[in-house]
């Protein structure tokens, strides 16, 4: 197909969306981002930690700003909330460090069941490379597991944290809390799952926008496929990995290049363009260059 021809497809089917139904989508997205803060108060609550959800909320959010504009392997998300949890929330750094992997940590046990799921009802014809690549991350969580603590170490040392003498010792005594209160851990993992779900519906309120109504089917293909490409973290905020992985995911599913584009266009307004610059002023607000000096500093 012509690439020009393709762009004005692709125009034709952005300006004809359902409006109402984008706008629906971005206040679902905004409302799905609080399940994140939630989930790392209960695990802070469970650590002895209270740290408002407000505070959480603008976290969550500038996080993703973060992941936005680095790539993972330097400043993502997660080093900024361990940073700024230390320097604006009190929280002592063993202890943010254990809190935000937990929450991460946490996800893997909702998405198996999950992509278990997706592959039940789609079959091993769609997923077989997802099941390729979903062996891999459970290798990588075993491995995480049986090398928590000098993983930590390495980490800290990544992000230029001069390691205190006493942060291994919380981190430790952090991760035995965590066992040991494990009806916190039901809690987080029941969020986890809410927000697999409300991400598949996000996805499926914006291909509803350009008329296309996916099966729970495709819903959860889509959303194992989103899920694993947006872990990969290579590129800033998954550009190209994520915005590719899910034009192809859906092409695969029948729908024409123009509305697999259009969808995806219209869903990284959203989890991108607006994050980009919502994160943008709340990180000003904590002195905008200064966040970064705060990243080198409190490590």
């Amino acid at each position: 197909m012509d690439v020009l021809a393709l762009l004005s497809e692709i125009w034709t089917a952005l300006r004809e969306s359902d409006l109402r139904l984008f706008l629906i989508a971005v206040l679902f997205y905004y409302f799905t981002l609080l399940i994140s803060p939630i989930k790392l108060k209960v695990i802070l609550w469970s650590l002895g930690q209270d740290v408002s959800i407000k505070f959480l909320y603008k976290l969550s959010i500038i996080a993703v700003f973060v992941n936005n504009l680095t790539p993972m392997a330097r400043y993502g998300g997660e080093p900024t909330k361990i940073a700024l949890l230390k320097s604006e929330g009190g929280v002592p750094l063993g202890i943010a460090t254990t809190a935000v992997i937990t929450e991460k940590a946490m996800e893997a046990i909702p998405f198996f069941g999950f992509l278990i799921y997706a592959m039940t009802v789609i079959g091993l014809k769609f997923s077989r490379y997802v099941l390729a690549v979903s062996f891999l991350f459970i290798v990588l969580a075993l491995f995480f597991i049986i090398f928590r603590r000098r993983l930590l170490e390495y980490a800290l040392k990544a992000w230029g944290h001069r390691i205190p003498g006493d942060t291994l010792a919380e981190y430790d005594k952090a991760l035995l809390m965590i066992k040991k209160k494990w009806h916190y851990n039901i809690v987080v993992a029941i969020l986890t799952i809410l927000s697999i779900i409300f991400l598949g519906l996000r996805i499926a309120i914006i291909a509803a926008s350009l008329g296309i109504y996916l099966s729970w089917a495709a819903i959860a293909y889509v959303t194992v496929i989103y899920i694993i490409l947006g872990t990969l973290g290579v590129t800033p905020g998954g550009v190209g990995i994520l915005d590719g992985g899910l034009v192809a995911a859906f092409i695969s599913m029948g729908i024409p290049a123009s509305t697999s584009a259009a969808i995806v266009i219209l869903d990284r307004a959203i989890t991108y363009v607006s994050t980009t610059i919502v994160g943008l002023i709340l990180a000003s607000h904590y002195g905008g260059l200064k966040l970064l000096k705060t990243l080198k500093e409190s490590k």
